[in-house]
């Protein structure tokens, strides 16, 4: 063996964290928690009875105010997004006037899509300038 590794101890711990002193620190901090807790509970039960609210007595004009009706509520969410659909189904597949007075009308998408496959997308834009002609 080397000369260091004899100079060194080997075992455990000869003195222990001191009971007494932790155990007095806590007892003591219990203490203070609960002495705040005690005394907290007394100042709200003194200033809570002061605080009671009384009952006001109804103003005047409170009883003039108009009665609102209730709020009208979305009862059939399912029924009202299956008919939203079906309007957008029916506008995206079906044709119609967007302006009527510039000559505007709305085709179905399928049909758009072809037509701009067929002519490509300058031509349509192109018609889309010069008026729809």
């Amino acid at each position: 063996m080397s000369p260091h590794r004899s100079a060194v101890h080997r075992g455990h711990e000869h003195s222990d964290v001191p009971v007494r002193p932790v155990a007095l620190a806590a007892l003591v901090l219990a203490m203070g928690i609960a002495a705040a807790l005690g005394l907290m509970w007394l100042l709200l039960s003194i200033l809570g009875g002061a605080q009671a609210p009384a009952a006001a007595p109804e103003h005047p004009l409170a009883r003039a105010l108009p009665q609102f009706p209730q709020p009208r509520l979305q009862t059939d969410a399912a029924g009202d997004l299956a008919r939203h659909r079906a309007w957008e189904d029916s506008v995206l597949q079906g044709y119609g006037w967007v302006d009527r007075e510039r000559g505007i009308v709305r085709i179905p998408l399928e049909r758009a899509l072809a037509e701009v496959g067929q002519r490509g997308i300058a031509a349509a834009e192109q018609q889309l300038r010069s008026g729809g002609e």
